[in-house]
C-alpha cells in the first residue's frame, strides 16, 4: 500500500511535533513547513496528498496559502485547516476560498485522524486515470504517464494533453484551449498553444509513427488522433 504524504503548515515547533506524532502513528510520512515564504519556495504541492494548515503563520494567515495553493499552483490538494479559531466568519472564508475541512484546535487526535482518512478517501475516489494507448493522465494532479512512468511535463502541458485525450478525433480550436487550459479567453493565445503543442510533441514522442498524434487544423486549431 503507498504510504500517504502529508504536508504539515505549522510554525510552532511544538504543534508541529504533536501533528507529525499523531499522523506517523496512522502510518503517514510528514514534512513541515514553517511559514507562507518556506511554502512558496519550497513547497512541491504534487509530493503531497493532504496538506494541513494553520491558520496562523508568522507572515500571513491560511487564506493566504489556500489562494496560492489553488490559484497560483492550480492544485487541487486536499486541505484541512486546523485553528484555534472558531469564529463563523473565519470557518466559511477558509471554506469557500478552497480548503476542504476545518478542525478546532484543542485537537483530539482519533478524530482528527479520522477526517484525514475520511477526506483522503473521497479525493482518492475522485481521482480519475484516463488510459489511451500507453498513457495516463491522472485527472486529479494533472500528471501524464507513459507506460507507468511519469512523464515530466510542466502544469500547462499536462493539462492541455489531458484536454486532448478527453476529446479524441475531435477539432478543437486554439482559442478554446487557451480558454479551457489557462482559464483565459484571448484570441492573440495562438503562439502560446502552439509553442506547448510542440514541447508534448517532444516529450511525448507523439511523431508520425505514434499510435498517439496531435494534427494541426489548417487556420483553425488541433486535433488529437488515436490508431488504436
Amino acid at each position: 500500500m503507498k504510504t500517504l504524504n502529508v504536508a504539515i503548515i505549522e510554525d510552532d515547533a511544538l504543534a508541529a511535533n504533536m501533528l507529525e506524532w499523531y499522523l506517523q502513528s496512522a502510518n503517514y510520512q510528514c514534512k513541515v513547513f514553517e511559514s507562507i515564504q518556506d511554502v512558496k519556495a519550497k513547497l512541491d504541492v504534487k509530493e503531497f496528498d493532504l496538506v494541513l494548515l494553520d491558520w496562523q503563520l508568522p507572515d500571513g494567515s491560511a487564506p493566504d496559502v489556500i489562494d496560492f495553493i489553488r490559484n497560483d499552483l492550480a492544485s487541487k490538494v486536499p486541505i484541512i485547516v486546523e485553528s484555534a479559531h472558531s469564529e463563523e466568519d473565519k470557518v466559511v472564508d477558509a471554506l469557500r476560498r478552497g480548503a476542504d475541512d476545518y478542525i478546532f484546535k484543542p485537537i483530539r487526535a482519533e478524530e482528527f485522524v479520522a477526517r484525514i482518512e475520511s477526506l483522503l478517501r473521497r479525493s482518492q475516489a475522485q481521482n480519475q486515470m484516463i488510459s489511451v494507448g500507453q498513457f495516463e493522465f491522472d485527472e486529479y494532479h494533472d500528471r501524464v504517464y507513459a507506460n507507468g512512468e511519469q512523464v515530466e511535463l510542466s502544469r500547462f502541458e499536462s493539462k492541455l494533453f489531458g484536454y486532448f485525450i478527453r476529446n479524441l478525433n475531435r477539432q478543437i480550436s486554439r482559442e478554446e484551449l487557451f480558454d479551457v487550459v489557462w482559464g483565459k479567453s484571448d484570441m492573440s493565445a495562438s503562439r502560446t498553444v502552439d509553442v506547448h503543442v510542440n514541447k508534448i510533441r517532444r516529450k511525448l514522442k507523439l511523431d508520425e509513427q505514434s499510435k498517439i498524434q496531435i494534427v494541426s487544423v489548417h487556420g483553425f486549431g488541433y486535433s488529437c488522433i488515436y490508431n488504436a
